[in-house]
């Protein structure tokens, strides 16, 4: 019985004794634990102090627990009247988050994980202007806690918000007439309401090349800055000024009426007119063209611009030095004309496969073939209105560039290749503007448009560029070289309308061209007693041209002494309406000849051209 007792009393001890063991390792665990925690904790403070930023710590109640030794520094350093002496805590609080200060903690609830790039200013002591902060907050989990706490980093961001203002008027501020640039000018635009009578003028400076040319671009800048101050002078309040580069500037105002916009304009280009800007040995003035545009309301500002600048045109060619309004009046003879497509317009007519290809043949007089076509774009419009590709293809180009409409267009070219039937193997021709070789992968694009073929259907495909493109503002070099890379692909390369703009022999040395194709205002003095300057002109293309090695077609053929005197001189390949007018693909399949045989003296029976071109028709 006592050896039970005893061994009873021997285990109760023993498990006594673990238990104690157990406890007092858990302690000893536990104060470890409170060590390493108070050891992070004091690390943690320590690289919070030691670290340049500025950053706060909040508990999940929105108190206080930690503020960086910077931003201590920097709460010293405010303004005295919002410092509250000897309370960093509160002074940070009250002047970095004065939205979400709540008595001796800031509002948690109304925070977001980051502040949405806000700024906050915040006077200091000693500084003319308060300093601009930006705040940016996130939720942590301290490793060693299992309560969420805000860790807050303020940063100074005063000089990069000046450097920013700064870039800012740069953008929005042109920098030789201090009135808006075009961006800002936009920009005022598209946040405006328009109100019945505002109305936008645009105003050009004419001949204003020459007078750079004459006296040199400091007197050029200088008639600018005098522009620039009599637009704001005059531009009234809420108006808006602007110059959109160049010696071109708008104004953007409201009037009682057209009239009132009128004269308005009027006084506008009466004081520039007056005004006169000193050079060394001269008083130089200049005058200004107006077209004035009274706003829809909805009007865009590329809408307005357009049509201002259809104003501006033809107060261009009234000769200068006047004002043009484009009331409803004036639009509607643009409208009658064909002069104010707009880009909506060719939009829905491409929808609605409005626009088709005319071939109009060029013709071999010698050898009485057709040596190629060229395909000529046209627009038949449900309205009957009969509009000159002139004033319609650039638009057409841009727009066929979006997706919506790329493989339209491109199906468009492909399918005039494939039904066209009459003579086989002849090439075909299509224009590209100058704007669309001077893109990024000119090249590429454009080869696209035949889906890299540069043969289709046993047809050559010929890019015809027209000289009178040249005189736009491009990068030449990347031109030609994107036409080279075309020329290696296999397409071949004519160069359109020769001798109406200022042609040079150099353009024969270094443009690229396998053709020619001469202007029709050359090829209408041909063979006349009047115009034997014209037609020794021709012969001198023609003999350049073959020593060459590029091929001539002459445009614009419309009478048989033309043609005759063409083929004497060697000019064989003609194109014109005496041999073909412009003709659907079907029509051409359609016909049993072409070209007109001019190997003989005129027929009899016919009197005169007239009658030939009937006969043609």
């Amino acid at each position: 019985m006592d050896y039970v007792l005893i061994t009873g009393l021997m285990i109760c001890i023993a498990v006594m004794s673990g238990m104690l063991v157990r406890e007092r390792n858990q302690s000893a665990r536990k104060a470890e634990k409170l060590a390493e925690a108070e050891m992070r904790a004091l690390t943690y403070q320590s690289l919070l102090d030691e670290l340049p930023d500025m950053v706060m710590i909040l508990n999940a109640q929105g108190q206080v627990i930690h503020l960086s030794n910077e931003l201590g520094f920097i709460a010293d350093a405010l303004d005295p009247d919002v410092v509250i002496e000897g309370d960093r805590e509160t002074t940070v609080r009250a002047q970095f988050f004065p939205e979400l200060c709540d008595g001796d903690r800031i509002d948690t609830s109304a925070m977001v994980p980051f502040w949405d790039n806000d700024t906050i200013e915040v006077p200091f002591a000693d500084i003319a202007q308060p300093k601009q902060f930006r705040r940016i907050g996130k939720w942590i989990l301290p490793t060693d806690s299992s309560e969420h706490c805000f860790a807050i980093s303020i940063i100074d961001v005063t000089q990069q918000e000046s450097e920013l203002a700064s870039l800012r008027r740069a953008v929005n501020v042109d920098y030789l007439t201090g009135l808006f640039s075009r961006r800002a000018l936009v920009d005022h635009f598209e946040d405006s309401e328009h109100a019945p009578g505002d109305c936008l003028l645009l105003i050009d400076l004419d001949h204003f090349k020459g007078i750079n040319d004459s006296y040199g671009h400091s007197v050029g800048d200088d008639i600018l800055k005098m522009v620039g101050q009599v637009l704001a002078e005059n531009m009234g309040r809420g108006g808006v000024a602007a110059r959109l580069g160049g010696e071109e500037f708008a104004l953007l105002r409201g009037f009682r009426s057209d009239e009132d916009a009128l004269a308005f304009a009027e006084v506008i280009r009466t004081a520039i007119e007056d005004t006169a800007v000193k050079s060394e040995s001269h008083h130089v003035k200049v005058t200004a063209s107006i077209g004035i545009r009274p706003l829809d309301e909805n009007e865009t500002l590329d809408d307005a611009l357009f049509q201002a600048d259809r104003a501006l045109q033809e107060a261009k060619q009234r000769g200068r030095n006047t004002c043009v309004i484009a009331d409803a009046v004036f639009l509607e003879g643009l409208r009658t004309n064909g002069d104010l497509i707009t880009s909506f317009e060719i939009e829905e007519g491409l929808r609605a496969d409005e626009f088709y290809y005319a071939l109009q043949p060029i013709w071999n007089v010698d050898r009485q073939v057709v040596e190629g076509f060229e395909a000529l774009l046209r627009w038949n419009r449900p309205d009957g209105l009969q509009i000159s590709p002139a004033k319609f293809a650039l638009a057409y180009t841009q727009i066929c560039r979006q997706p919506e409409f790329f493989d339209q267009a491109k199906a468009l070219r492909r399918e005039v290749i494939y039904d066209l039937t009459a003579e086989p193997g002849a090439y075909v021709s299509f224009n590209v503007d100058v704007e669309t070789l001077s893109m990024r992968d000119a090249a590429d694009v454009i080869a696209d448009w035949f889906d890299n073929d540069f043969v289709i259907n046993d047809r050559q495909i010929v890019l015809e560029i027209s000289e009178a493109s040249m005189s736009q503002r491009a990068n030449w070099n990347k031109v030609i070289e994107e036409i080279q890379i075309l020329r290696k692909f296999g397409y071949r390369i004519a160069l359109d309308d020769f001798g109406r703009e200022a042609s040079n022999l150099l353009r024969f040395a270094e443009f690229p061209t396998d053709i020619i194709k001469v202007d029709k205002e050359l090829t209408a003095g041909a063979g006349l007693q009047t115009n034997r300057a014209k037609t020794r002109t021709l012969n001198a293309i023609a003999s350049l041209a073959r020593s060459l090695g590029i091929d001539i077609v002459i445009e614009g053929v419309e009478t048989y002494r033309q043609a005759r005197t063409l083929r004497n001189m060697q000019m064989v390949k003609q194109q014109g309406y005496l041999h073909c007018k412009p003709m659907r693909v079907e029509e051409i399949n359609a016909l049993q000849h072409l070209g007109l045989d001019i190997s003989h003296p005129l027929p009899p029976e016919i009197r005169d051209d007239l009658m030939i071109r009937k006969l043609r028709a």
